[in-house]
């Protein structure tokens, strides 16, 4: 990875791919910006500094791809809807009682705000 001036970027980019998988050991889904070096999901920038692009994962996608969790693109946020909702399906299909319901329906309660804000993003035309 290699900037305009010519200077390799590379371990920038893995530090901070490194730190990003540190801080979310817990995360098994992941929203990032499409064509950047770092986040990619599907292209990525060719290196020429032309607009062009070329087929691959950013260093972060990879690194979090690589540690099972799954990287959607800002165009892929209906898609991540989907997911959501069959995860509430699930917990809400699964027998529970005392303490166990109480974070079960916190859980649900969460990607319920989770779903909405992304249908509201998506509604809007927010860029990401």
């Amino acid at each position: 990875m290699i900037s305009k001036d010519g200077e390799d970027k590379t371990a920038n980019y893995l530090l901070g791919a490194s730190k990003v998988l540190a801080r979310n050991q817990k995360v098994k889904y992941a929203l990032l910006k499409e064509y950047s070096p770092s986040c990619g999901v599907h292209y990525i920038h060719n290196g020429k500094f032309d607009n062009g692009l070329v087929e691959g994962q950013g260093k972060t996608t990879s690194l979090l791809s690589k540690h099972d969790i799954k990287v959607f693109s800002e165009n892929e946020i209906e898609e991540l809807i989907k997911e959501v909702k069959h995860i509430q399906q699930c917990l809400v299909n699964k027998d529970m009682e005392g303490d166990e319901w109480e974070e079960k329906m916190e859980i649900i309660r969460k990607l319920e705000d989770v779903s909405s804000y992304l249908k509201d993003a998506l509604g809007r035309g927010i860029e990401f």
